[in-house]
């Protein structure tokens, strides 16, 4: 048991989620970011972003490398640190490849489909656990579905509550006109998430902008 510091409790990272069907911008959030990217690409759809000095992508990421979860973690600790950005992009995949794997023997012995959503939760919980503690910007993307009429994470929900209960802004991607946005009060299941500021929704360029607008701001 530790008793926190009154400046111990402000954490360094800002953690944002980001939810949308596919191809309303959700990758592409990234290259309006305006420092160093570290994207770890769990869909391959990292054809959308701008190719530049400031961007580095990580792909071919295994279920096997991702079970090991704390040598994982060492390995990104390792080649985070002179980056900006983090970013989880598709976390829905990563669930998807993970089930998929485990129910058919490929990284467990163990193929019962709740045991592993189970697993892709605990792997959630130390992913979120490690950005908490990244001194920068960390951002978890994810594909949506519609349930009961609300537009909702396409993740097991135990897994995505494990995630977004540390968002300063749990976002949602959609086109209007041809215009991207992104859309800061979404309603995600009757819930809303932006502890940052009182904007219902931003253009996708101008995102993280108004992530870091507080109320009070003059601009």
């Amino acid at each position: 048991m530790k008793l926190l510091k009154n400046t111990e409790l402000d954490n360094g990272a800002n953690v944002y989620v980001v939810i949308g069907s596919v191809g309303t911008g959700k990758s592409s959030l990234v290259n309006n970011h305006e420092g160093k990217r570290l994207i770890l690409s769990f869909d391959d759809s990292y054809s959308t972003l701008k190719r530049d000095e400031g961007l580095q992508v990580v792909a071919d990421i295994t279920s096997q490398e991702l079970i090991d979860t704390e040598r994982f973690l060492i390995e990104l600790d390792k080649i985070s640190k002179e980056y900006d950005l983090i970013v989880f992009d598709n976390i829905s995949a990563m669930q998807q490849m993970l089930v998929d794997e485990i129910t058919d023997g490929k990284v467990s012995s163990n193929k019962n489909g709740q045991a592993a959503y189970g697993l892709t939760q605990k792997i959630m919980r130390k992913l979120v656990r490690w950005a908490t503690k990244f001194d920068g910007d960390v951002l978890f993307t994810a594909w949506s579905k519609i349930d009961n009429g609300f537009e909702v994470a396409d993740l097991n929900s135990l897994a995505f509550n494990s995630v977004s209960g540390y968002a300063e802004i749990l976002g949602r991607t959609y086109v209007d006109n041809g215009q991207y946005y992104v859309q800061l009060q979404p309603s995600l299941s009757g819930l809303a998430k932006n502890r940052v500021n009182k904007l219902e929704k931003t253009l996708n360029e101008k995102f993280w902008l108004a992530a870091k607008f507080r109320e009070g701001d003059k601009e």
